[in-house]
């Protein structure tokens, strides 16, 4: 994350970094694997 020009394209994409550690960002994909998974389930979401 050091090149001045990936961290300009993230930031205009609207990408917001945040650091953390390796535990806290498992927490965070769980629970949003979670929440998607029950979402995907309850509307029937297929992919094609």
């Amino acid at each position: 994350m050091s090149a001045e020009d990936v961290w300009d394209r993230l930031l205009s994409g609207g990408v917001e970094l945040v650091g953390s550690s390796p535990e806290k960002f498992s927490v965070i994909i769980k629970s949003d694997m979670a929440k998607w998974g029950k979402l995907i389930k309850d509307t029937g979401i297929r992919a094609e």
